[in-house]
């Protein structure tokens, strides 16, 4: 606290017009006069800041600022932390926001009597902790920016996407897939281009998986709007026990570049044989992430389905990553008895596996071929069922 000349602290004069609500009540009086620089008087310009709390530590960063995508920063780097009170706020106010699961506030007051308020809100996860919290800056009685909306979807070591209702919003997912889950190929396909898509794979790596992953893709919605979305990604745990957890932003309208991924382009307007099915596996992980068919083909809705091998084909299928990867062979042959749900039969497929990329994210391109007649839906789906009638021409 700098006392005035007089040696009292100086009293905040009191607004004449009718003063605008905060969420709740600020920690820190209004009349308590801290020291900080000089700021510039047009505080509307102060962005929403993202601060990601994935890890539910006191590691915060920044991943977002206005639109401004932030490759986990640090939060001195973030546009609120030019002020120097604002600063040293950051920290206690983003930690009392994570715990409390509550928006919070502070203010302070500036050289020139102005109250500067900072706002807290919370972003919550899917298991209802804090995964992010939404912050704001500017004078108290300047409008307040609309926020952005901020979902957080997870991935099991599987490849299996869950996503919060804001996540469902900001991705157009159905309830259903948001709640029961999102197979990496049925998500790759909803988007035009997935950028970074080998490091993104290098999050579920067996051995020495990535730690954190930030990047964009790019959807079309059904109006015809064209959005896109900031993702930054956190892994926690090893093995089957892994996750991986991720915030979303929509940043359509940031001045950064987006490029197109012309591969999966190409690769989707590939022309698949009757009876066939084509999928890209990533030998690393052993995740299939391209699932491509025929449009009305039976074999369409396995590609939003976990498969299911028994014993010995799940230890042929590892096996056969395991050799493609290492460069053993570069094709396989192999046959295997799947399914998609507990209550269906097993089905043999065969399949023919070339590689057909080198490097450190070796993949192999999967040419699949059912070798027992198959379920016109798999049980219990909707969509399959919605995905068969389709095919059944009226009468």
């Amino acid at each position: 606290m700098h006392p005035n000349p007089t040696g009292t602290p100086r009293p905040v004069p009191t607004p004449t017009h009718r003063q605008r609500p905060i969420p709740c009540a600020s920690t820190t009086p209004p009349h308590h006069r801290l020291a900080c620089e000089q700021i510039a008087s047009d505080t509307g310009r102060w962005n929403w800041v993202v601060v990601e709390t994935l890890t539910r530590t006191d590691q915060y960063t920044t991943i977002l600022d206005g639109l401004n995508p932030r490759p986990f920063s640090r939060l001195n780097h973030s546009s609120i932390a030019r002020n120097g009170v604002a600063a040293r706020l950051l920290c206690p106010l983003i930690r009392q926001c994570a715990t409390s699961g509550a928006t919070q506030s502070k203010s302070f007051t500036m050289p020139d009597n102005r109250v500067i308020r900072m706002l807290a809100v919370p972003v919550l996860g899917i298991s209802q902790h804090v995964y992010a919290v939404s912050i704001w800056a500017g004078g108290y009685d300047d409008p307040l920016p609309r926020p952005q909306v901020v979902g957080q979807v997870e991935w099991n070591a599987t490849g299996l996407m869950t996503a919060s209702p804001q996540a469902q919003l900001l991705l157009r997912l159905s309830d259903h897939v948001g709640r029961q889950g999102c197979t990496l190929p049925e998500m790759f396909s909803s988007f035009d281009h997935w950028n970074d898509r080998a490091n993104f794979l290098a999050l579920f790596n067996h051995s020495t998986p990535s730690d954190h992953w930030i990047g964009s893709a790019t959807k079309t919605f059904t109006d015809g709007t064209q959005h896109r979305i900031h993702i930054a990604a956190r892994g926690i745990g090893t093995g089957t026990n892994r996750t991986i957890r991720a915030i979303v932003c929509d940043i359509t309208g940031s001045p950064t570049t987006a490029h197109s991924d012309l591969c999966s382009i190409a690769i989707r307007h590939m022309p698949v044989p009757p009876g066939h099915a084509l999928a890209i596996v990533d030998l690393n992980t052993g995740i299939v992430h391209e699932w491509l068919t025929a449009e009305h083909s039976p074999l369409a809705g396995w590609r939003h389905h976990q498969p299911e091998f028994d014993h010995d084909s799940a230890l042929r299928v590892a096996t056969t990553c395991i050799e493609l990867a290492k460069g053993v062979r570069r094709t396989a042959d192999t046959t295997t008895r799947v399914r998609f749900h507990p209550n269906d039969e097993w089905l043999l497929l065969h399949a023919r596996w070339t590689r057909i990329s080198n490097g450190e994210r070796p993949q192999a391109l999967i040419d699949v071929t059912p070798a027992t007649p198959i379920p016109a839906a798999v049980t219990n789906c909707r969509e399959c069922e919605a995905m068969a009638n389709r095919r059944t021409p009226r009468r």
